[in-house]
């Protein structure tokens, strides 16, 4: 995939997408997922979704296993894309003073998406080896890829208040 660009003028946005092939729609879904998300309408959470399914990779319990599989490409596919877009927007102090905005908003709230520490469905599904990892671990995981992900596009992270 190359060429790809944001553009604004105004109030408007549009998207230039190319690729060798799109699924049906692939483009309609993937802009109304940026609006969405930039509207606040949904959760920027994809990295949490991909730390998820990946613990499911390994799941004793086989559909669920197929079923992370069939999907991580695809997750894999949105979290490239949400970094080629943040590498877009960085190119401008505009850009970036939003992204940064944006991150300073809604980041905070990113790792609690992991539940407690002392989760007892955690702990059953490590039990039965539905999950690899505790949350603990997989917040660890996010914290560390997220600061990796920040650093690398000159983007900072604001403080995360642990829950007790």
């Amino acid at each position: 995939m190359g060429g790809n660009a944001v553009n604004r003028a105004s109030e408007y946005i549009w998207i230039d997408v190319e690729a060798d092939g799109f699924l049906y729609n692939m483009v309609r879904a993937i802009a109304g997922t940026l609006i969405n998300v930039g509207r606040g309408y949904w959760p920027a959470k994809q990295v949490l979704e991909i730390l998820q399914a990946e613990d499911l990779l390994h799941c004793t319990f086989h559909p669920l296993r197929n079923l992370a599989r069939a999907t991580m490409p695809e997750e894999r596919f949105h979290a490239q894309f949400g970094e080629d877009f943040t590498a877009e927007l960085i190119k401008t102090p505009e850009g970036k003073a939003t992204l940064q905005a944006a991150i300073d908003e809604y980041f905070p709230y990113l790792p609690s998406f992991f539940g407690g520490s002392k989760s007892r469905n955690n702990e059953i599904f490590r039990k039965w080896n539905i999950k690899q990892r505790t949350n603990d671990q997989m917040r660890q995981d996010f914290m560390k890829r997220s600061t990796e992900v920040a650093a690398k596009y000159g983007l900072t992270l604001p403080e995360v208040r642990q829950a007790a």
